[in-house]
């Protein structure tokens, strides 16, 4: 979807191009081949979305705020925590963006020795460029601010331990689990150690190999998966009518 409309957006400019003046620096032959080519792109390509949650921010919100980060100012905006009945006024140095099934503004309040905080955009209304500067300080690495946590959720960092099965070793090879983690070779078995927070989104994502992967440490991370499949338990007896087996 994001980059049809890119496509749709060269498309359009390629084409324009083509109906403008000589002296612009693509040749008109040129011009007339590559608007035909690119339809194809257009027509061809898809984002794929998996399944989650229908998050939808205004595209202003984003505009305003890259605005704020090329001028070097604070971003202010209402905003809808998780469970409030009401927004309220924030304003935050824009330390980053970042795109996924939601997308999020990695603020930090100006003045005040607070670690960042994200932001769904989707929550954000009244979005405005500050006249307060406001710009990242030069130590600031989103990247590895981002390795700290499996997903977007932060909590403090634990070293996780993961044994991958034989059957499943090939693909844990080429998986990343994270972007520091490091593989070793064990018999026939993986194992792969990263230190990160978000244990709630490890143990989701670890359900999706199919009991391959054995939690090693922490212990903590045991304790989430448990409740998750506790949880799973509960919900499959309430639908069956029939208690957890043993």
């Amino acid at each position: 979807m994001a980059r049809n409309a890119k496509l749709d957006r060269l498309l359009t400019l390629v084409k324009a191009l083509g109906e403008s003046a000589e002296g612009l620096s693509l040749r008109r032959e040129v011009k007339s081949r590559m608007a035909p080519d690119l339809e194809p792109l257009v027509r061809l390509q898809r984002h794929h979305v998996p399944a989650g949650p229908m998050i939808e921010h205004a595209p202003e919100t984003v505009a305003q705020i890259q605005g704020a980060m090329m001028a070097g100012m604070c971003v202010e905006f209402d905003y809808l925590a998780d469970g409030a009945a009401e927004a309220k006024w924030r304003r935050v140095i824009p330390l980053g963006l970042i795109h996924g099934a939601a997308s999020y503004l990695v603020g930090q309040i100006p003045g005040r020795d607070l670690e960042p905080v994200p932001y769904r955009l989707d929550r954000m209304t009244e979005t405005r460029v500050s006249n307060q500067p406001g710009v990242p300080g030069d130590d600031w690495d989103l990247d590895a601010w981002m390795g700290e946590s499996f997903g977007i959720w932060r909590e403090q960092g634990h070293e996780i331990v993961l044994r991958v099965a034989s059957a499943s070793a090939e693909r844990a090879r080429r998986w990343r689990f994270h972007p520091h983690q490091q593989i070793e070779e064990d018999g026939n078995e993986v194992v792969v150690r990263f230190r990160s927070g978000g244990l709630r989104e490890i143990a989701e994502h670890l359900f999706t190999w199919g009991g391959e992967v054995r939690i090693e440490a922490p212990e903590e991370l045991r304790a989430v998966m448990h409740d998750q499949l506790r949880s799973a338990s509960q919900t499959l007896s309430s639908v069956t009518g029939k208690g957890p087996s043993g």
